[in-house]
């Protein structure tokens, strides 16, 4: 396809990435109507590939004696299924706060109506070139209210070469945290960073896993150190709602602080609802190849674009084309695997407002999850902690976090 630039662009999905957010209103509609509708000539066949998955996991868990596919999932952590469900019914009842975000991006996009093909530009544009210094410092600043042990570790371990920092030629795409080839060895960071604000926010979230992982390795013996995703995700988006809160509160112009506020709010989004959206669309499914129903592509497609217009509400066009997005999401082939995302940043939403509201004490609460590695069964750790993952309180911390947003939002824009 071509570009209203006169770019040409073969579009697959790493290029899709590229250019969804594209400046260009018309380019982005481009994109999105040509992507999906690709897609959605491949709907019977990716159907019946996630079909035959759906069919597995009915198979497992009658062969293993569960009541459903999401409890035979759910079983090696011992977490219990009202986690899941809970956070499925807090997120539809923060959905009316998720259609408010929606009407300030068009607002601050200065756009006349909010199509799906809108969701993906930044709020604010800012130009600020950030260092590797920067990161470090702003992340040291930001994590003191975490207590001069964990400052004093992360300070000690970032100054060390304990990390690959920037992309070139031949590296291994993403960011990520290796553990350490050896239980007593300090984890080691492999990143592609920008040199931007996207690219400190990676900064604070990765080296919130290592920080999880060295209190472990140093407060549990070997076998009990290691954490299951299900905490690991915590302490890293802990990590950026820190950072966010100290970057708003240090902005030097209502456009930075506009800029800080509308990342904050695009992570939740992206981390929080959609994955929770995702969730939401897996759970349904099971449900129906349990109950015996046939499914299909097609059944897919409108399941998933019922769920699309709920989410993103009745002043968010949606076209019928974008149904087949369900088909690009790999992640649905290791079932109930997206949960973990949207109740890690629940948890970490929890615990950032307490210790940023609290004390000491508080931030003790924090630093014990971590040093408790694999200890226990990961809902027991927080329980511990205070925080019952099946109850609604983590959602609703999270949902509060995301409402306080876009008021500091709309009271910027006046």
């Amino acid at each position: 396809m071509t570009l209203s630039t006169g770019k040409q662009v073969r579009l697959d999905d790493q290029a899709y990435t590229l250019n969804r957010d594209a400046p260009n209103r018309a380019d982005r509609k481009l994109v999105f109507d040509t992507f999906w509708a690709e897609y959605g000539k491949f709907q019977n066949s990716l159907g019946a590939a996630y079909a035959a998955k759906l069919k597995a996991d009915v198979f497992g868990k009658k062969a293993r004696k569960y009541p459903t596919s999401l409890a035979m999932s759910l079983s090696g952590n011992n977490v219990p299924e009202g986690v899941y469900r809970t956070l499925v019914a807090e997120t539809n009842k923060g959905l009316p706060e998720l259609h408010r975000y929606f009407e300030l991006r068009r607002k601050l996009l200065g756009l006349p109506d909010m199509a799906y093909y809108d969701i993906y530009p930044p709020l604010v544009k800012l130009d600020q070139k950030v260092e590797l210094a920067d990161m470090r410092s702003n992340t040291l600043a930001a994590t003191k209210v975490l207590g001069p042990e964990y400052v004093d570790l992360l300070g000690k371990a970032t100054a060390g070469k304990w990390m690959d920092p920037f992309p070139r030629t031949g590296k291994k795409s993403g960011a990520y945290m290796n553990p350490g080839a050896a239980y007593d060895l300090h984890p080691y960071l492999l990143l592609n960073l920008g040199h931007n604000y996207e690219g400190m926010t990676t900064f604070a979230h990765e080296w919130g896993h290592a920080m999880h992982t060295l209190l472990a390795n140093k407060n549990q013996v070997y076998e009990k150190s290691d954490y299951p995703l299900f905490l690991a995700e915590i302490a890293s988006t802990c990590n950026e709602q820190l950072l966010a809160a100290y970057m708003v509160a240090n902005a030097k112009t209502k456009q930075e602080k506009l800029y800080y506020l509308g990342m904050q709010l695009e992570g939740m989004r992206g981390t929080f609802y959609r994955q929770a959206m995702f969730a939401e669309f897996e759970l349904a499914a099971h449900d129906k190849a349990e109950a015996g129903e046939g499914m299909s592509g097609e059944k897919f497609s409108a399941m998933y674009l019922d769920l699309l217009k709920r989410y993103h509400g009745p002043k968010v066009a949606i076209s019928d084309t974008y149904a087949s997005e369900w088909a690009y999401i790999p992640h649905f082939y290791s079932s109930f695997y997206v949960y973990q995302y949207a109740t890690s940043i629940s948890a970490a939403s929890y615990f950032a407002r307490s210790i940023l509201k609290g004390g000491p004490k508080e931030r003790d609460t924090y630093l014990t999850v971590l040093k408790s590695g694999g200890s226990d069964y990961p809902t027991e750790i927080l329980k511990r902690a205070g925080l019952d993952m099946a109850s609604p309180a983590p959602y609703q911390a999270i949902i509060q976090t995301f409402r306080e947003t876009l008021d500091a939002c709309e009271r910027l824009m006046g």
